[in-house]
């Protein structure tokens, strides 16, 4: 059977087209197809986004299963924004780090949400205008902070001498004196480092070291026979992981010697127990670099 289904002029006549039936239309299976190849685009995407960027958010939580604190992974290191949260799940504070380290404005807020507390850090010290506040936003004290200790005098300044400019002149933090209270003012501010955190930490305040000590390493370190052959000695660099326990995670040469040096020192490294380093007091994720001595024996 044959559908008449169009119309067409031609010389001044009406002409009706035929269009056989057995001809098939695929629009509708063109897109089934087309929305599900584009939804496993979006879930390739989605997926491997994080591994492309190298960026990963981090969720903790407290044993009520509450948001204890949320964070930015950039590359295995803090990065960004980390916000904490109490019991009950109101945020406490806001804590931002530049690539491992806590570095900008932190906050932190009453019950009710406004701010209780706003300072500065810079490269690891209060520096700047330290602000209190009750839970109305009223200022209740105000202190000014200069390379972490709270600044009690001003710079001399002799209008006279020409040349100089307040704003530039240099504090004599040293001549500073701190109260007691003071003190324990400084201090009360330290950044909460939880078990298990994954973060990479650059800089430590302990690097880590050899669990059994040098000697032992350099026992099990093999000298290849053509670096002993060509009578070479030097000295190869391994930047290894060391993860909060003291294991090797990963190894990469950074100064090579060759004739199968690099090999014996990065495997040697690789199967070294640390003693792992130390940030605030706990164990934490961090890198370091190893130098390998290859020295020929005393003939």
């Amino acid at each position: 059977m044959i559908k008449y289904l169009s119309v067409a002029k031609n010389a001044g006549k009406h002409t009706i087209i035929p269009v056989p039936t057995n001809v098939k239309h695929h629009r509708h299976g063109e897109a089934a197809i087309t929305t599900k190849f584009l939804t496993f685009v979006l879930l390739i995407v989605l997926v491997t986004s994080s591994s492309i960027f190298g960026q990963d958010t981090i969720k903790n939580f407290h044993k009520n299963g509450k948001l204890f604190e949320i964070y930015i992974l950039k590359n295995q290191v803090r990065d960004g924004i980390a916000k904490y949260y109490d019991e009950s799940g109101r945020l406490v504070s806001a804590v931002p780090f530049v690539s491992g380290k806590v570095e900008g404005v932190v906050k932190h807020f009453h019950p009710n949400g406004a701010v209780k507390e706003s300072f500065q850090i810079v490269e690891g010290k209060r520096t700047g205008i330290f602000e209190s506040y009750d839970s109305l936003g009223t200022v209740i004290a105000s202190l000014n902070f200069y390379n972490g200790v709270i600044r009690k005098e001003t710079p001399s300044f002799d209008p006279n001498t020409p040349g100089k400019d307040p704003m530039n002149e240099k504090y004599n933090t040293a001549a500073i004196k701190l109260t007691v209270e003071e003190m324990a003012f400084l201090d009360s501010y330290k950044p909460v480092i939880p078990p298990g955190d994954p973060a990479v930490y650059p800089i430590a305040d302990e690097a880590p070291m050899f669990l059994r000590g040098e000697e032992e390493f350099y026992i099990r370190l093999f000298y290849p026979s053509r670096a002993l052959e060509d009578e070479l000695e030097g000295t190869v660099i391994i930047r290894a992981l060391v993860n909060s326990e003291g294991r090797v995670e990963s190894t990469e040469v950074v100064k090579p010697l060759g004739m199968g040096c690099d090999e014996s020192a990065e495997i040697t490294v690789r199967y070294t127990e640390f003693i792992p380093a130390k940030l605030k007091g706990r164990s934490v994720n961090s890198y370091t670099e190893v130098s390998v001595n290859f020295k020929l024996p005393v003939k």
